[in-house]
């Protein structure tokens, strides 16, 4: 418009397309979301067994690794990189944004009687410091 404020219908399209961007982002994180709830109960097959067996090999192999108190395992799903990181740590942390992940990670905490695993969905910013944080995604 000639007086210098902004014309409402640009204002009105900005705020349409940014309403429609988080959406869209919300969306597709509900639906990745609700992929690996589906996954979960078929997700630890024998081939990422080992791979995470693999992992945690390298990683604690690695010169900087020290065994510590408290490990974060970020996108832990059903804790296959968790467990195999357990003997090195004396608290660990598996984070998931999975109900359906942590459910088969909490059932299998249950069956063994594991008191050093804990899951959480978040917020992570509330987890606190962590001697060692990975992720296996």
């Amino acid at each position: 418009s000639s007086s210098g404020s902004p014309d409402l219908r640009i204002l009105a399209a900005q705020c349409a397309s940014l309403v429609h961007s988080y959406l869209f982002a919300m969306f597709r994180s509900i639906a990745r979301r609700n992929m690996f709830d589906n996954l979960a109960s078929s997700y630890d097959t024998p081939w990422k067994i080992a791979r995470s067996q693999e992992v945690a090999a390298v990683i604690s192999s690695r010169p900087w690794f020290r065994s510590g108190e408290k490990l974060l395992d970020v996108g832990a799903g059903t804790g296959l990189l968790t467990f195999a990181m357990e003997p090195h740590f004396k608290q660990l942390t598996a984070y998931d944004t999975s109900a359906g992940m942590l459910e088969v990670l909490n059932n299998k905490l249950v069956e063994l009687d594991d008191r050093k695993i804990a899951t959480s969905m978040g917020p992570i910013s509330n987890l606190g410091t962590y001697d060692l944080i990975v992720s296996l995604l």
